[in-house]
């Protein structure tokens, strides 16, 4: 009798983001979905209405202009490794992977970067939403194979 196969994998990108508070573009870590296992990752993840970043890409005919997007975030209640981090705002940056790395493979996930060459070799033109600043970190699976 065959197994139903309970396996994940998400992408980990960059994402470029107005901050309302500062004005300033910051590069935030941000995942392509919302991932579906009741893990602590979870509870890291907030659906995030972005801003035209652009004049030129607004627009009521324009997909692009109406994007949301799945950010992670930073707390140090959930975890103590974010204590000592002095950033402002609630969003991960791009400084802080090796501390999100860290906290993934503690909670089951596998990290896999060699498929980011492959990807890009196929889709090498960003997609809707997609500003050249923007590209896939990693790949992070879970579950059973």
């Amino acid at each position: 009798m065959n197994e139903p196969i309970d396996f994940s994998t998400y992408s980990i990108r960059t994402q470029v983001y107005l901050n309302p508070q500062s004005g300033e573009y910051d590069t935030i870590l941000a995942i392509d979905r919302m991932p579906t296992e009741m893990t602590p990752f979870r509870n890291m993840v907030r659906m995030l209405n972005t801003v035209p970043l652009s004049p030129y890409r607004s627009g009521i005919s324009n997909p692009c202009s109406r994007q949301c997007v799945y950010a992670l975030t930073r707390s140090s209640s959930d975890s103590p490794l974010f204590g000592h981090c002095s950033r402002d705002g609630p969003y991960m940056s791009v400084s802080e992977l090796p501390i999100l790395i860290t906290m993934l493979t503690r909670w089951g996930y596998q990290v896999d970067t060699s498929m980011n060459s492959i990807v890009s070799r196929i889709s090498p033109i960003p997609q809707c939403g997609q500003l050249s600043g923007d590209s896939i970190v990693c790949y992070i699976s879970i579950g059973n194979r």
